[in-house]
């Protein structure tokens, strides 16, 4: 370094030496040439000061007369600058590049935030939840104080849905008719705009609403679908470090393509999601059966998001007097084609049934229509039953499938066996298998959804289902299904990788009742004897009304039952007309009506004191507990009452 720091003392000494004594510009560029050498050969700014301080001492010396002193002090502050202007131009290009380098660092960071952005935006369910991924995702992608979406309903409608995302604020959601002006004004020039708060107060179309007034810069892009129609305005507010640049145009711009493209593939899914419900609701049944002296009850979950139509299927139907078709099915596959067969393997079903009895043979023609009209390598598997329940009697034949489970005292047991698949072969070997139903008895249908719902990570054993099956001793069939059910999914959050259907009866003991379970309705009518124990018999049947109702108020409304039950009993007709109890469950109340075979008899004033005798304490309860009662003696005795199904009512 020394030897170069020599060579170029001696170089900037003759130059500024001949500087001095001639001057011109030849002598500045001679300078200029110098402190790029002194660039180029690492030569620090401080050295070229150091020797230029002893160059100048030495001409300083030299000089005669003040004339030579003052023009070579003038020479050296000019030969000086520009030397150095070679270090000062080097600077501001090193800070230009620091600013270049920054600048894209920036940008490939915003980048991958977009990347990531991208793969969380893809897995929104909801319009809702893809609007405030986005907004949200804007906010740190480009750094903006504030996010907007407004989208246009999905039938191009004038609704508008408003997401708007702040930094440190939650979301807002609205829902308006039609478009500012100026978002309009935007989506019809279909490219991204960017103005100042100036220009912004500034345009024409601006209502001084959104954005709102005192905002810094706007940025807004309009969102189009595939075919080229606008669904929507994205649009950001306030940049926080200075203002928005090309590069946060064309982030936005990009992100506003992956926010359509997700808003179009959301509402293609939640289409077909509808379409595939509204199939598999048509496949089966809208509600279950009344059927004296049987409590029912069913569970179907579809495997996956529900966006496919499931092959499992069940039903229950009407095949004459005091005889039901009871049917739970799996076909191969999903879909289109499995919903045909399912529709296919339903309808033969029950055709069928009107003139064959036997399991086995109406099983046998099903086969034959699968044979014969369903697609290709599509066949299925069904558990079949006749079942008479006076007589207490289920005939059972299986395709294949699972055979039924019986619940009796605590013990489980197989009914019938798998048997052969059916649409495979022409005459495939099928058997039935009757079983003597007693009361009490609990029998499950269920499809190999159940066992195989986590497969093949988890699979459950059929002793490990029997002995589930058999905790549900003294189970509703409601009850057990949801306990079949919840043993099925092993509290896995995951969706089943298998559809689930189950369908559960249960021959009652005790008074003749019915028992529906249907989608938002339960009704229950019970006929018990007019004896003393009949009010215990009825708080028990009201136990699966728990499923539905608070504690409190299913404690309340078997206290009344009890009551009216009590007073039937002393103050009806002598015989043996049974008393009977109505009960009609909602989402919105409960309504039960009690009433025997008596005269019927006018309602007393409304009491306001509690009762003094043992007596009338029956109403008096009514009249307390109940949002309405009322007396019907139009056909008999009857007393009724409702309380509201929740607080909301």
């Amino acid at each position: 370094m020394t030897s170069v720091r020599e060579d170029f003392r001696d170089a900037y000494a003759a130059a500024f030496q001949e500087y001095v004594s001639q001057a011109g510009e030849q002598g500045l560029e001679r300078a200029y040439d110098l402190g790029r050498t002194a660039v180029s050969e690492g030569v620090g700014m401080l050295d070229l000061a150091a020797i230029h301080h002893e160059v100048l001492a030495e001409a300083l010396a030299l000089a005669s007369s003040p004339e030579e002193h003052q023009r070579a002090a003038r020479a050296a502050t000019e030969f000086a600058m520009e030397s150095l202007s070679t270090f000062e131009m080097a600077q501001r290009g090193f800070r230009e590049a620091q600013e270049a380098v920054r600048l894209e660092q920036e940008h490939g960071a915003q980048l991958r935030a977009l990347a990531d952005a991208a793969l969380e935006i893809a897995a929104a369910r909801t319009l809702d939840e893809l609007a405030e991924l986005v907004t949200k995702n804007a906010l740190d992608v480009v750094g903006a104080g504030r996010a907007a979406a407004s989208l246009r309903g999905g039938d191009g409608g004038t609704l508008i849905h408003h997401t708007i995302a702040q930094v440190d604020s939650p979301i807002q959601r609205t829902e308006r008719r039609g478009m500012p002006p100026l978002h309009e004004w935007v989506c019809a020039g279909g490219e991204v705009v960017r103005l100042n708060g100036q220009e912004l107060e500034a345009h024409p179309s601006w209502s001084r609403q959104d954005p709102p007034a005192g905002t810094a810069s706007w940025l807004a892009v309009p969102l189009m679908d595939r075919g080229g129609r606008n669904i929507g305005l994205f649009h950001l507010s306030d940049k926080r470090d200075g203002a928005f640049s090309h590069n946060d145009e064309a982030i936005l711009v990009q992100l506003s393509q992956i926010f359509s493209v997700a808003i179009e593939n959301l509402r293609l899914y939640e289409h077909e999601h509808d379409i595939a419900q509204t199939l598999q609701r048509s496949l089966l049944p809208p509600s279950l059966p009344e059927i004296p002296g049987v409590a029912l009850a069913a569970r179907f979950r579809p495997a996956g998001a529900g966006d496919e139509v499931g092959g499992d299927f069940y039903d229950i139907f009407e095949m004459g007097s005091d005889r039901w078709g009871i049917a739970v099915g799996d076909v191969c596959g999903k879909g289109a084609a499995a919903a045909t067969v399912t529709a296919l393997a339903r309808y033969t079903l029950r055709a069928t049934a009107l003139h064959e009895r036997e399991p086995s043979r109406i099983l046998g023609v099903l086969n034959q229509a699968l044979m014969r009209h369903a697609p290709e390598q599509r066949f299925c598997t069904i558990a079949y039953a006749a079942f008479e329940p006076e007589r207490g009697v289920l005939e059972i034949a299986s395709g294949g499938h699972p055979p039924p489970l019986l619940l009796r005292g605590g013990k489980v047991e197989t009914l019938g066996s798998s048997g052969t698949i059916l649409g495979i072969m022409d005459d495939p070997p099928l058997h039935d298998s009757p079983v003597a139903l007693e009361p009490g008895d609990t029998v499950v249908f269920y499809t190999d959804g159940v066992t195989d719902a986590h497969a093949p990570e988890r699979m459950l054993s059929h002793e490990e289902l029997a002995t589930g099956l058999a905790e549900c001793e003294g189970y509703s069939p409601a009850e057990v299904a949801n306990h079949i059910e919840t043993l099925a999914l092993g509290g896995i959050d995951a969706a089943p990788r298998d559809d689930i259907a189950i369908v559960v009866l249960s021959l009652e003991s005790g008074p003749s009742s019915r028992h529906v379970e249907a989608a938002g309705t339960v009704e229950m009518t019970l006929e018990l004897p007019p004896t003393a124990e009949s009010a215990g018999a009825a708080r028990e049947a009201l136990a699966p009304l728990g499923e539905r109702l608070d504690p409190a108020r299913l404690e309340t409304i078997r206290l009344l039952v009890t009551e009216l039950i009590t007073n039937s009993i002393k103050h009806g007709e002598p015989g043996d007309a049974p008393v009977k109890v109505k009960v009609t469950l909602n989402d919105h109340a409960v309504r039960v009506e009690v009433s025997d075979g008596g005269p019927g008899f006018e309602p007393p004033p409304q009491p306001s004191d509690p009762p003094v005798a043992p007596s009338g304490w029956g109403l008096y309860l009514v009249e307390r507990l109940a949002d309405r009662w009322g007396v019907d003696s139009s056909g008999g005795s009857a007393v009724w009452f409702e309380i509201s199904a929740s607080d909301r009512n």
